[in-house]
């Protein structure tokens, strides 16, 4: 089992040292399992988005970046690192997949970093207000 991260598919501007590595490790799951598999030996991942871990444990004090990213989010929150830890054991249950990533992000990898809804909002006010 292979901890990446949805940064190693979407972008995030400053990060590039970080994204490229974890694109490389996206790529050695595959590799892996295609290498592994006729040994009987899978190999997957799970790509954490935002989570609470010490990474973000100052978050809340960047004025509004949380409240950015949760309302990018799907569920509307920042994971937990028991979120992670249940994807994980999820996955290694799964007897028939392999060379696979799956994103525990909230669905933060569905958005076009465009974010034209976001911009309609910003231009012409949320649908509430």
């Amino acid at each position: 089992m292979v901890v990446t991260s949805i940064s190693g598919t979407v972008v995030d501007r400053m990060m590039a040292a970080y994204c490229v590595s974890k694109a490389g490790a996206d790529m050695l799951v595959k590799v892996a399992a295609a290498e592994l598999g006729v040994n009987g030996i899978r190999v997957n991942g799970v790509g954490p988005g935002a989570t609470r871990t010490p990474l973000l444990s100052q978050a809340e004090l960047l004025p509004g970046w949380v409240d950015g990213l949760t309302e990018r989010a799907a569920l509307g929150r920042l994971g937990e690192p028991d979120d992670i830890a249940a994807a994980i054991v999820d996955l290694l249950d799964l007897e028939w997949v392999t060379g696979q990533v799956l994103f525990a992000a909230d669905g933060l990898a569905l958005h076009s970093r465009l974010d034209a809804f976001g911009q309609m909002q910003r231009v012409y006010g949320k649908p509430n207000d």
